[in-house]
């Protein structure tokens, strides 16, 4: 039976909101629906990533990616929010402001105390800065195109402002929507050995569909493509990267850090067995250290559902 929480503040911005039940369900106008675990809520020692975790909350919310907090996976999110440069936070304001209203050509609301977070923006000015910018881009536009909202948010930082979406904002969302921040392929960087073949088959596969993901391994489709720069191509187009160094292959080492110099996002695994021969540079990271298929396709499905977020999964 769900009872109040004592304490109605968010855990992650201290926004009012509600709280209820047990996992805790948070509802907040900043950052969303989501959940936390109580031993999590009682000992939150995370305040120095509230910003980026409110940010990241949000976007999963604004997707219908139900998030749920808690001590096993908090270290791996916090570790896993990407640290956006100024022009990707431009790119993530606008995809954002087309999940809240997805019609184009008709005027709504933001409202700058409560919707930074879609800017990936520390407060309120700044997300009106980035506004701004997206206008002076042609991107988005205002009823009243002299009067920009960052000159005017001073003298009313808690007022809703209308907006819209341009043509050439339409325009470049569909061309990020080619980029693989949109991907549905996910790059399997592993051995080929046959020892691993049941973890492919019946671990690494299956958790990456059930995620709603195409996993893609270089050798499981015929190509004519020097394999080298296959590989290449193929990581620049995948949404992110899972890297099973059980064995310690060059290779895989190779990819994995491919992948993260493109700023994708990229999820070790490493068999039991061998998690000692994992080299020293990749030991700071966190790992997935399965004991059979069964426990990589579980823990690595869970890992995807929420670094990556589960496509699978119905909007709440």
């Amino acid at each position: 039976m769900n009872s109040s929480s004592s304490s109605p503040e968010c855990l992650l911005c201290e926004n009012p909101g509600k709280s209820v039940g047990r996992p805790i369900n948070y509802e907040c106008p900043r950052c969303g629906k989501y959940q936390v675990s109580h031993e999590l809520n009682e000992d939150f020692q995370y305040k120095s990533a509230r910003e980026l975790l409110t940010c990241w909350v949000r976007e999963q919310d604004l997707k219908g990616i139900q998030v749920v907090l808690t001590s096993d996976n908090i270290d791996t999110i916090v570790n896993s929010i990407p640290h956006n440069s100024a022009l990707e936070k431009l790119d993530r304001l606008l995809d954002n402001l087309q999940m809240v209203h997805p019609h184009p050509g008709e005027w709504f609301d933001v409202f700058g105390d409560n919707d930074y977070p879609l800017a990936w923006a520390r407060d309120t000015e700044v997300f009106y800065y980035f506004l701004d910018s997206l206008a002076n881009q042609h991107l988005i536009e205002y009823p009243n195109a002299h009067h920009p909202v960052f000159q005017r948010f001073k003298a009313s930082p808690n007022t809703a402002h209308k907006i819209r979406i341009t043509t050439d904002g339409w325009k470049r969302l569909d061309e990020l929507r080619r980029t693989p921040a949109h991907s549905t392929i996910a790059f399997v960087a592993m051995s080929f050995s046959p020892d691993l073949k049941d973890a492919w088959e019946n671990g690494i596969r299956p958790a990456v569909k059930e995620a709603g993901y195409t996993p893609h391994r270089v050798d499981m489709e015929p190509h004519v493509e020097n394999i080298p720069m296959k590989i290449l191509a193929d990581i620049k187009r995948s949404r992110f990267v899972v890297a099973d160094l059980t064995e310690s292959k060059h290779g895989v080492y190779l990819e994995a850090g491919y992948a993260m110099g493109l700023g994708l996002p990229v999820i070790f695994t490493v068999s039991e067995s061998h998690k000692d021969d994992i080299h020293f540079d990749l030991k700071q990271f966190n790992q997935i250290r399965w004991k059979d298929a069964k426990d990589l396709n579980e823990r690595l499905h869970d890992t995807i559902s929420v670094i990556i977020g589960n496509r699978n999964r119905p909007a709440q």
